[in-house]
């Protein structure tokens, strides 16, 4: 067996990349230790402890091999041709060209691809997964490495076969040529082996808490997106005066409210190349806690943010996922996800876990704890990723036309819906409630039509009128179909009422506390309405319009309100005010 393998991947450093391994039988499969045997001019030595007979050469891709075995005065030849160029190794979730490492997840199913070779009629692929340290093959199971036909190309390793830690990918292909004379079954075996590196890390879950009091963790308030808080109280009671109002350095985004704080982002100023900021404020009276704290600058102003353990998670246009201590701002960890940015969608924690999709279809999973990848999965349909929603069981993201479900500690693709069109852009994240799926999907032959999914099957069971996200009660689902809000009983789908706000358009999607509807305007009015009438039960008014900011692809902070500890927090403009709901 000669073995081609690519410099300094799998040998020390040295002049040779060919290891030569010749096997010399007797008809009883007896070692023979006296015969001569020389390879392409190198005469090999007997190894006593393999039976082999063993040397190091120098050979080049496409160039050819010549063996000849002398055994009692017989002299039996071979001859072959190296394969032109090694196999390069790509691996899932990778697939893009590898770099030096990439990570892998003891509880996904990691996938290994590879080309860059033209095969033979005779050759076959042999692949496996090595511990570099010791050598010793950790997939497949016992001592040879997977042989796979030559016209496949790539094999799935379960990650309940590894181990953590720096572990070795091979890959090789080999070609068969008879030598004329010997034994049946006799051969001379050729290959071009390749290796990469990769990481496989072990993640354990580390379970939310549920606060007494819910708060608003993430961008529609939950990491189900479904605009839905509660209060210790049960119901709100809303105050005649707003409890706060604090002015920011620039456009203010979507609150999140926990730890007795509310954190905001605002825009930065693409003209000075000022970034983003990133503020916490006192809950109790909205005076500064910590910051603002600059955010790197990047291509396009947009960045949105998540809470979790303690821990505040933001992403940028350019893909720059930090953490931040809650408590103080200091930063945790920061780390790129991938060289190409035009992330546009808000990132979603719980169970220690940040999940981010991404531009061209990859969702993350990243351990909060250090950043690491503990998976990536590519949507089927590899658009632009919506906001993660997340359920007990699953990772929804949204595209234009496609909507997709995956495991959320492994990654596996749970289903895929394909839509009645074709379409490209941002997608609009959709709302778990009820076990169902809504997203507003922007490829629907009417503008506004929304999609409703079965969330352990994908199965579409219905539509709805909507052009922002929806947000439901128990018994009630929220509709906004500007300018028009609607409320629709959730047993029965039939509209309880609707509100046309043609003078005031609202602007931003609704959100739920308790039985209660809230959504503001383009004056900068808070409604909040109940679920049998469409008389509003109270309004305030904010400093400022509310503007609405894209729910996906928005080259901005994205807005919306948010009701957490109690609190409903308002951004409008530069300005945030702040209402008491609770007595």
């Amino acid at each position: 067996m000669i073995l081609s393998i690519t410099d300094g991947l799998l040998l020390p450093t040295m002049a040779e990349n060919t290891p030569a391994y010749v096997a010399v039988t007797d008809g009883n499969n007896a070692p023979i230790t006296n015969a001569t045997v020389v390879v392409n001019g190198q005469t090999l030595n007997y190894d006593a402890d393999t039976q082999r007979y063993t040397g190091l050469l120098r050979n080049e891709p496409g160039g050819s091999v010549s063996v000849s075995v002398t055994v009692a005065g017989v002299t039996y030849t071979g001859t072959q041709q190296f394969f032109e160029s090694f196999p390069t190794i790509y691996t899932f979730p990778k697939v893009e060209a590898p770099t030096n490492t990439a990570v892998w997840s003891t509880q996904m199913a990691n996938r290994i691809e590879w080309g860059g070779v033209v095969p033979r009629a005779r050759s076959s692929y042999q692949v496996g997964v090595l511990d570099p340290e010791t050598g010793t093959l950790l997939w497949p199971a016992g001592r040879a490495l997977q042989t796979v036909a030559y016209t496949e190309h790539s094999v799935t390793v379960p990650g309940s076969t590894l181990t953590a830690g720096t572990r070795l990918i091979v890959v090789g292909i080999v070609d068969v040529a008879e030598i004329p004379g010997a034994r049946q079954g006799s051969g001379l075996i050729v290959g071009a082996f390749n290796s990469r590196r990769v990481s496989v890390s072990t993640f354990q879950p580390k379970p939310t808490p549920t606060p007494a009091t819910s708060q608003a963790v993430g961008f529609h308030i939950d990491p189900a997106h479904a605009g839905h808080a509660t209060l210790a109280t049960g119901q709100p009671v809303f105050p005649t005066t707003s409890t706060w109002t604090t002015t920011l350095n620039n456009k203010v985004s979507y609150p999140v409210i926990a730890e007795g704080k509310v954190f905001v982002l605002t825009d930065g100023v693409l003209e000075t190349g000022t970034g983003r900021s990133l503020y916490a404020l006192n809950e109790t009276d909205g005076s500064i806690a910590w910051g603002p704290i600059t955010l790197p600058f990047s291509s396009f102003s947009y960045a949105a943010h998540a809470y979790d353990h303690g821990r505040i998670f933001t992403i940028d246009f350019d893909g720059r996922l930090t953490a931040y201590n809650a408590a103080n701002g200091a930063i945790v960890w920061s780390e790129t996800l991938q060289e190409t940015g035009f992330f546009s969608s808000a990132p979603t924690a719980l169970n220690g876990l940040v999940y981010v999709g991404g531009p061209q279809g990859e969702l993350y999973a990243i351990d909060q704890d250090t950043g690491a990848i503990v998976w990536k999965a590519i949507t089927p349909d590899r658009g632009t990723v919506s906001s993660p929603t997340v359920s007990a069981d699953g990772v929804f993201v949204v595209a234009p036309c496609h909507a997709s479900k995956f495991d959320p500690l492994t990654g596996n693709l749970l289903w895929h819906n394909d839509g009645p069109y074709s379409g490209g852009g941002a997608g609009v994240p959709g709302v778990f409630a009820n076990n169902q799926l809504h997203f507003t999907d922007r490829c629907m032959s009417s503008p506004g039509t929304g999609r409703v999914l079965d969330a352990q099957t994908g199965s579409q069971t219905g539509t709805f009128f909507g052009d922002r996200l929806p947000a439901f009660s128990d018994q009630v689902g929220y509709y906004l179909q500007t300018p028009t809000l609607m409320a629709v009983d959730l047993a029965s789908n039939t509209t309880l009422w609707s509100f046309p706000n043609a003078s005031d358009p609202f602007t931003t999607a609704p959100i739920v506390v308790g039985d209660y509807a809230i959504a503001g305007t383009s004056s900068g009015k808070v409604y909040a309405f109940g679920p049998t009438s469409s008389a509003a039960v109270w309004t305030a008014m904010a400093p400022s319009p509310i503007e609405h900011k894209e729910e996906g692809g928005s080259p901005t902070v994205p807005g919306g309100n948010a009701v957490g500890d109690g609190y409903l927090v308002v951004p409008a403009g530069n300005t945030l005010t702040a209402w008491r709901l609770v007595p």
